[in-house]
Order: C-alpha cells, then sequence, then structure tokens
C-alpha cells in the first residue's frame, strides 16, 4: 500500500463508536490553483456484538479485525491524531493496530490552555475533556471567527451528554449528564423488571439522522422508560441552555450545534432550534491538523 506522508488520519474515539477521516494536503490542479481531494470517512463500532447490560465490559474493541474491516485500503497517513474517550484498552488496541499497518505511531491529542484564538477557560485546561475541546474548537471557528457571532453552544449526546458554551473567543464551561441509553442501563441494572433489549435505541446512534422525539404518553413500561429517558436529556439540554445564556448576559438567538450518536432526538426534542452538525469532533481535529505537516 503506497504512503502519502502529507495526509493525515483523524480520528474520534468515543464509547460505542470510532468515526474516521482522511485528510489530505492540497495539490496543484493548475496554475496558482490548488484544491484538496475528496475525504475519506467511516465509522467503525467498538462495542460489536456487545449487549448494553453488560457492565463488566471494557468497552475494548473485540479484536484486530474489528478495524480491518472497518478501514479501507487507504494509503498509510503521514500522521495519526486521535480523540480519546473511550477505555483505555480500545485506545492501546488501535494503538498498536495503526503501528502494525502502516508503521505510523498514533498522536493522542489533548486540551491546551489557548489554540486557533480561543481560550480555555476550565480551571485546569489539562482536564476538559478533548472531544469538547475539539467540539468548541470547531463551532468557535466557524460561528465566530467566520460567522461573525458572539457565541454558539455545543450540544454532545452519545453516552453522556455535554452541554458547553463558546463565547467572545473562549471556552466558558459547561454541564455534563447522563445520556439517553446510559438513563435506561441504570434503571435496567437497578430495577428488576425493566428489560432493556426491547427498548428502542434513541437515534439509533445514527447523529446524523432526524429524530423524533418519543410521546410520553407510553403505554407499556420499556416504552415508558426510554420516553422517559429521552424527556430527561432533552428537558436538562434546554435548561443547561437557559443558564448559560444567562450567566452570560447572552440574547436569545446563540446557535446551537448538536452532534453525536442522538443528536437526532436531542435535536428534535428541545425548543431551542439546534442544527445538527455529526462530525464536530473530526472538524476540530482538522483544525489542530492544519496541513498535516510536522
Amino acid at each position: 500500500m503506497n504512503a502519502d506522508p502529507d495526509s493525515c488520519l483523524l480520528v474520534d474515539m468515543g464509547n460505542q463508536r470510532l468515526k474516521w477521516r482522511l485528510k489530505q494536503a492540497s495539490r496543484a490542479i493548475g496554475a496558482g490553483q490548488a484544491q484538496p481531494p475528496p475525504a475519506a470517512e467511516g465509522v467503525v463500532s467498538i462495542r460489536p456484538g456487545r449487549p448494553a447490560e453488560d457492565e463488566t465490559a471494557s468497552g475494548d474493541l473485540e479484536s484486530p479485525r474489528t478495524l480491518d474491516d472497518g478501514f479501507p485500503d487507504i494509503p498509510s497517513p503521514g500522521r495519526i491524531l486521535v480523540s480519546a474517550v473511550s477505555h483505555s484498552g480500545a485506545v492501546e488496541m488501535f494503538e498498536s493496530w495503526c503501528h502494525r499497518r502502516w508503521g505510523v505511531t498514533a498522536e493522542l491529542v489533548a486540551s491546551e490552555a489557548e489554540f486557533d484564538g480561543m481560550v480555555n477557560g476550565y480551571d485546569d485546561p489539562s482536564q476538559l475533556g478533548c472531544d469538547r475541546w475539539l467540539a468548541a474548537l470547531a463551532a468557535h471557528r466557524m460561528i465566530c471567527k467566520e460567522g461573525g457571532g458572539e457565541a454558539a453552544v455545543v450540544v454532545d449526546a452519545g453516552t453522556a451528554v455535554t452541554v458547553d458554551l463558546v463565547v467572545r473567543g473562549r471556552f466558558a464551561g459547561g454541564a455534563i449528564l447522563p445520556g439517553i441509553a446510559t438513563m435506561v442501563r441504570v434503571l435496567d441494572r437497578e430495577t428488576g423488571r425493566i428489560r432493556l433489549e426491547t427498548c428502542r435505541p434513541a437515534g439509533g446512534g445514527n447523529g446524523d439522522a432526524e429524530g423524533v422525539l418519543p410521546s410520553p404518553l407510553a403505554t407499556n413500561s420499556d416504552d415508558a422508560v426510554h420516553a422517559g429517558a429521552c424527556h430527561a436529556v432533552c428537558g436538562g439540554v434546554d435548561r443547561c441552555i437557559d443558564g448559560l445564556r444567562s450567566r452570560e448576559g447572552l440574547g436569545a438567538r446563540v446557535p446551537v450545534l448538536v452532534t453525536g450518536g442522538d443528536a437526532g432526538t436531542v435535536a428534535a426534542g428541545i425548543r431551542h432550534p439546534g442544527e445538527i452538525r455529526p462530525n464536530l469532533v473530526l472538524d476540530g481535529l482538522s483544525l489542530v491538523a492544519g496541513e498535516c505537516r510536522s
């Protein structure tokens, strides 16, 4: 397989899925013109075949074959940048797999005190989850630097749900609450008669799909648990957005960007208009990568 030293493989490792994008440097196509080739992207399940109620699962990838099947025959990248919130076993397996397949060492991205004109407002910037930092960087570039806006709210709806505020060139902070599936899983574990396997997944985990908020008037316990979790998350997100806007003295028209596996359900269920941006973390990684040159 040919190597492409100017390319960079961007990887977003969540708790349930690994999303990737191959970023390639612009290449000359005529006198004074350059254009990047189309980006290759994909998704790999981190917990293939594991029941959601398996609380003993480490979150590790089942085997390197999971990665072999999830990546096409792309050229060996010059760099690999990884945002990882997965369990350490999954991260270690991915690092080993990258080195074996391409001979390239994966670089784990960490939150910084400042980048691209945005200051990290966390008490200890290094403690901010890299996925939240990268999604905020993407929102800051898109809404504030390029769009001329003052602020943006970023909602990442996955295993956990985060609601963060970017305002006036600063990551101001945010809130973390349990995700929809996490709420259902806890009820399944802590009660005797709720069966998780009969509950429909919220949004199917497809973050770019249009979601539907289930009716709270459920007529069986499984649907009632699912509906309750969806409404609890959406209500919590709305309250957080209200609090963030009030705290910073912002008006009512602050853009809300929604990402994550349950983005469709959350965007459909909150009263604040939300724009689904399924790859915000990868977009932030792309900013960090620049032209992927060391």
